[in-house]
């Protein structure tokens, strides 16, 4: 019985070695031994898993493609596996031996690179490198999807999407939006799709917000009048001239909401939104202003401008009700 019990340690010695040889020689990944460091601690484990013994464990960071750092600890049969080295790694635990790979399979600084106004933030895990692509502050891509980069396990580097695309501004603060300029949409806009802007009138006169096509005519026009003329008005002129021929639509609002919410010098909240297909709805500081059905569909809209006596504080051409203030 003890000869049995020697030639099955003997046995799983030998299976033992003969798997580390093996990892150290045949992962083309490797350009080295790994190497024992010293005794240190290990933290925030991407994956922990249990095992009997360290070889089972260092067998399973050979399996990620990514994994550059593993660590068993005997005392509790535990094996951790970490995209980082040991260098970068904050102690939690104790009596445990990093086992480091000298590189990992993909570099940062292989990368491929993004122009024009793109970021790129690069996040490893067990299993990949990837490359996520944002854009600045106050800026939105063209489409839903943005670029990613991602290294596959066998070293290549795989792009999905444009690169040499470009962000597209969406918000303007601190007044540097002006009435004279026409702002292009960042996408193209659908059911759902709002702008917002928060202002206040220069004058006791009249200023107006223009939804245009690219003929430049509006799909949809709105004109609040303070006053016109020697009397006060206090009216809103809506209408669509989408052919460029005159209004094809229109109507006159007096008084659509008690008491008038503009006046001049007072800063207020608009919100324009694409609720059907042909149909746009105001909001003025956070309540139902007006609704208004036009003949051109929401897509049609590829820029806003404004006219008149207005100062714009903030302008946000695709916000969210309850985000737009803060630009999220």
């Amino acid at each position: 019985m003890r000869k049995l019990s020697s030639l099955a340690l003997l046995i799983n010695l030998c299976i033992s070695l003969c798997d580390v040889t093996a990892l150290n020689h045949t992962d083309v990944r490797k350009t080295s031994i790994w190497r024992a460091g010293p005794e240190e601690n290990v933290t925030d484990a991407e994956l922990v898993l249990p095992v009997t013994s360290k070889t089972y464990c260092l067998w399973e960071c050979r399996s990620y493609s990514h994994c550059m750092t593993w660590a068993f600890d005997d005392k509790s049969s535990t094996c951790y596996l970490q995209p980082a080295t040991a260098d970068s790694v904050v102690p939690i635990a104790k009596n445990i031996r990093f086992f480091t790979d000298v590189a990992p399979l993909c570099q940062e600084h292989d990368a491929p690179a993004v122009s024009n106004n793109l970021k790129m933030t690069l996040r490893r895990s067990l299993t990949s490198l990837v490359g996520d692509v944002t854009c600045p502050a106050d800026f939105m891509y063209p489409i839903d999807v943005l670029p990613q980069v991602r290294c596959l396990a066998a070293g290549q580097w795989v792009t999905q999407g444009d690169l040499d695309g470009e962000c597209k501004q969406r918000i303007w603060r601190d007044g540097t939006a002006q009435t004279d300029t026409s702002y292009l949409l960042p996408r193209t806009p659908a059911v759902g799709w709002s702008m917002c802007l928060q202002g206040s009138p220069t004058a006791d006169s009249k200023f107006s917000v223009n939804l245009r096509n690219s003929a430049g005519n509006a799909v949809f026009h709105v004109e609040i009048r303070l006053k016109i003329g020697p009397l006060p008005t206090k009216a809103t002129f809506i209408g669509s001239d989408v052919f460029g021929l005159g209004w094809t639509t229109s109507s006159l609002l007096t008084y659509p909401m008690t008491p008038f919410p503009f006046v001049a010098g007072e800063q207020f909240d608009m919100k324009i939104t694409a609720s059907e297909t042909r149909l746009f709805t105001v909001y003025v500081n956070g309540e139902l202003y007006t609704t208004f059905p036009v003949p051109a569909a929401t897509t049609d809209v590829t820029h806003v401008n404004f006219a008149d006596s207005l100062q714009i504080d903030l302008l946000d051409l695709w916000c969210w009700e309850k985000h737009w203030n803060s630009g999220q």
